[in-house]
């Protein structure tokens, strides 16, 4: 059977931002990173930071991911099989450790033992840099969602998703939800994928990535700035956020810097 990662792949070219890195943001990492030379964990295998050098260590818990993408990416970089919460990397080994994304691939549980390793793993110096998509304090409604996609303000598909998913939290103590639930939840908004298409311009291809997640049992989580930021200072002794980017959706997804982890932890 087909994991959830593998259906993910045969879609991969269908997907843009904010799901994948806009170049504003690469470059933006890469301001971050500077240029002296520091080991750099990426968690997962987002082709986009390939290009930062040979630095970059992808690790990812799918092998498919790792074969078709970063070996792909002609990546001078190494690649890793391996679970985020157990890295097989020695403490204060990794100058910086970078995601997209990867920070709400994982339940609102398990980013706890992610962020635990990833300190483990900094140098005193370093830094966490993650470009992670946050849900508004307060949750807009439907009617919100559907009367921008009438108007042509949706921007894309995958942002009108990300907006649906994060819509759908209506209870403030729990960030988590499972991708068939996203799904579920535009279904049911938006039954009629050739109106949607019509009303928008969206490929109906486009639009069918969506059926990635029938089925599947992997959960995200969406935490609101204030709540990633608080979980973040456990952590790590300053935490920052910056804007980058025009791209859809580019307001709830911010890059948020962590530098020196608490050496206790």
């Amino acid at each position: 059977m087909a994991t959830h990662w593998t259906r993910y792949l045969r879609h991969w070219e269908l997907l843009g931002p904010p799901l994948r890195p806009h170049a504003d943001v690469v470059e933006q990492v890469r301001a971050l990173i500077g240029t002296d030379g520091s080991k750099c964990l990426l968690l997962g295998s987002t082709v986009e930071y390939a290009a930062l050098g040979p630095t970059i260590i992808s690790m990812d818990a799918s092998f498919s991911m790792i074969s078709a993408l970063w070996r792909s990416a002609d990546s001078s970089g190494v690649a890793i099989q391996s679970d985020w919460t157990n890295m097989p990397i020695g403490p204060r080994s990794i100058g910086h450790v970078l995601g997209d994304g990867s920070l709400n691939a994982v339940s609102t549980s398990v980013l706890t033992d992610v962020l635990r390793e990833a300190a483990r793993v900094l140098k005193p110096e370093g830094s966490l840099i993650a470009r992670v998509f946050c849900r508004p304090a307060t949750a807009e409604s439907a009617g919100d969602i559907k009367r921008d996609v009438q108007l042509g303000q949706a921007g894309s598909f995958h942002a009108l998703k990300w907006r649906v998913a994060m819509a759908a939290l209506r209870d403030p103590t729990s960030s988590d939800i499972a991708v068939g639930a996203i799904r579920d939840a535009v279904v049911a908004q938006y039954p009629d994928r050739d109106a949607l298409c019509r009303a928008t311009g969206w490929s109906r291809a486009e639009v069918d990535t969506l059926d990635v997640y029938d089925g599947s049992s992997v959960v995200y989580n969406f935490p609101t700035e204030a709540a990633i930021f608080a979980l973040l200072q456990r952590w790590f002794a300053s935490v920052e956020i910056i804007r980058c980017g025009s791209y859809p959706l580019a307001e709830r997804c911010p890059l948020l810097v962590a530098r020196r982890p608490i050496s206790s932890m």
